[in-house]
């Protein structure tokens, strides 16, 4: 590991991953394995299908409160799934990308939908293994990709899966991707540098209100789910 590379080690005010519960959960997952790719692949999994995904308004969250959480903003879960992979040291970052904005179409309100940029900001979870960097994309639980699928939301065609074999790239928005922004150490960097470019409604509006985003977004994203039923 070069020292360029481990400072994606480096720890953030939202992506604190030195805290007690990060280290213990990361712990669990891995358990007593030593290949950083495993290692990877677990953690992995356990972000993609343990945390499910919404699209609420509070972006703004420490890793360590995101991962107590049943339902939490798909960014938040980006910020748990590179705590964890710090938190096993292994170096990780955020490539941040802008996609057009149709795969939101039919997972949040149309009255969102049709308020968000297009194409709109978006980033994905990369991890240093095998003196290379790989993207692990893990956004899509198995339950809400199968239902998006039956729901015509998107197709086996376009997203043909979600698996990562803990070696090559997956880039789960690929085929939307219009415009590659570059590489991000943290949450933290990314919405000081990159928000403020959007009309995302203020901190404090999120923080108080995001209740109500939350119970609407996991009542969507479940019926989603239980399209697959």
């Amino acid at each position: 590991m070069t020292g360029e590379t481990a400072s994606f080690l480096s720890q953030s005010e939202l992506c604190d991953f030195q805290s007690a519960i990060i280290i213990k959960k990361a712990d669990e997952i891995s358990h007593k394995e030593a290949d950083k790719s495993k290692i990877a692949q677990k953690i992995f999994y356990y972000v993609r299908d343990q945390i499910p995904f919404n699209a609420t308004l509070n972006i703004f969250q420490k890793a360590s409160k995101s991962i107590t959480q049943k339902v939490i903003d798909y960014c938040n879960k980006v910020n748990v799934h590179l705590a964890l992979l710090k938190a096993r040291n292994i170096p990780g970052r955020l490539h941040y990308v802008k996609v057009k904005r149709e795969r939101l179409k039919g997972i949040i309100p149309n009255i969102m939908y049709n308020k968000i940029p297009d194409p709109i900001g978006h980033y994905y979870c990369e991890c240093y293994i095998h003196d290379k960097w790989v993207a692990s994309e893990a956004i899509y639980d198995i339950g809400f990709y199968r239902g998006m699928i039956k729901k015509g939301i998107t197709s086996e065609k376009q997203l043909p899966t979600i698996d990562w074999d803990g070696e090559n790239d997956l880039v789960l928005l690929k085929e939307l991707i219009v415009e590659d922004i570059g590489i991000y150490k943290n949450i933290d960097d990314i919405i000081e540098n990159e928000l403020s470019k959007y009309a995302y409604p203020p901190k404090i509006f999120c923080k108080i209100f995001d209740w109500s985003a939350r119970i609407g977004s996991n009542r969507r994203t479940n019926k989603i789910r239980k399209t697959n039923n």
